[in-house]
């Protein structure tokens, strides 16, 4: 497949829930002459680690490593489908609510002891974009001498200027408050708000939902703090791009159900930001080179469902199914399997 054919998959169209002529980073109407193994779609030249969201985690196991039907996995036959496709695949665990400064040494451990000596594609779903970006600017440069080497960061809905509703969860729970005190970010929030920490103890304890905030915010995590607008806005201003990686990015925009639990804040974003996927802006989750968005889809369908099939022979029967679905239903391989082509079409 050559490169006219790759940059024909991102067309114009003013559809899904945003302004017209945004790109649109996949499209439904490709199932029609899909393909799997390489057929359609290429593999990068360099290995990609895939790094999970808040919440997020490698595997969860239930009962014995051998019984694969007692693992959970965030990256659910994704990994297998980039294999399938020829890639070398990477996905480590930094910490499901851990501050992103602490997660981004964790993946800093990971790659130095897993990858070393390697030239490295990032891909990351929601916060581990920020991760990423963390490590790639604060530990990974300013002349560090680490063993291995980022040659690209692809971002998938990551909240790069942070998301509205954890303001709104911030102003009514009382929680994304606590941060990482070795966070180098923390100082430029210092400078840009007298007495931090003073103001941030007394806007949680405003009256306004006194009782709420007293409950909720013990329960607060680093990782909470790191994804309102406020820390974003400070992040980006002393995390810049490094010239040497190439960063490109994807996001989601969805209309979601009354019964659907991102009902709330999607409304909550939608007033505040925009069309969004239900956590995340559309505005918030562009970065680099912004190559479209995902229609119809929310947050977190961006990944694969659960009861997904882990055998590596499911993978063309689960895009057949969607095939078939009535709507002609988003695929996650498909998409990621897209992903992978871009960079691949480029040279990483």
């Amino acid at each position: 497949m050559n490169l006219g054919s790759t940059l024909s998959f991102v067309r114009k169209d003013p559809e899904p829930l945003a302004s017209p002529n945004v790109q649109v980073a996949w499209d439904p109407k490709r199932f029609a002459s899909l393909r799997v193994g390489g057929v359609d779609y290429r593999p990068t030249k360099y290995p990609i680690v895939l790094l999970h969201g808040l919440f997020g985690y490698d595997k969860i196991t239930f009962g014995p490593e051998t019984n694969p039907f007692l693992q959970l996995h965030y990256w659910r036959g994704i990994s297998e489908a980039l294999q399938h496709l020829g890639c070398e695949v990477y996905v480590p665990s930094n910490g499901a609510v851990s501050s992103i400064r602490s997660r981004a040494y964790a993946l800093d451990k990971f790659l130095s002891e897993t990858l070393p000596n390697r030239e490295i594609n990032l891909v990351a779903h929601s916060m581990g974009g920020l991760d990423a970006r963390y490590l790639i600017s604060h530990i990974n440069g300013h002349g560090s001498n680490r063993p291995y080497s980022i040659n690209s960061l692809t971002t998938i809905a990551t909240p790069h200027r942070g998301s509205s509703f954890m303001d709104f969860v911030q102003e009514v729970l009382g929680v994304g408050y606590v941060l990482d005190v070795q966070d180098p970010v923390v100082e430029e929030l210092k400078q840009r708000r007298a007495k931090a920490e003073d103001v941030m103890v007394s806007h949680r304890m405003k009256n306004k939902y006194y009782v709420l905030k007293s409950v909720c915010s013990r329960f607060d995590k680093p990782a909470y703090a790191n994804l309102t607008r406020e820390y974003c806005d400070a992040f980006n201003a002393v995390t810049p791009n490094r010239s040497t990686v190439h960063y490109n990015s994807y996001a989601a925009v969805a209309k979601i159900s009354r019964l659907d639990p991102l009902y709330i804040s999607q409304r909550v974003i939608t007033m505040r930001e925009g069309p969004n996927d239900g956590l995340v802006s559309l505005d918030s989750a562009k970065w680099g080179d912004f190559e479209g968005i995902v229609p119809n889809v929310d947050h977190w369908g961006l990944l694969p469902p659960r009861s997904l099939k882990r055998r590596r022979d499911s993978i063309a029967d689960e895009i057949e199914n969607k095939k078939m679905a009535k709507s002609g239903g988003y695929c996650s391989l498909d998409f990621y399997m897209s992903v992978v082509d871009t960079l691949g079409a480029k040279g990483f």
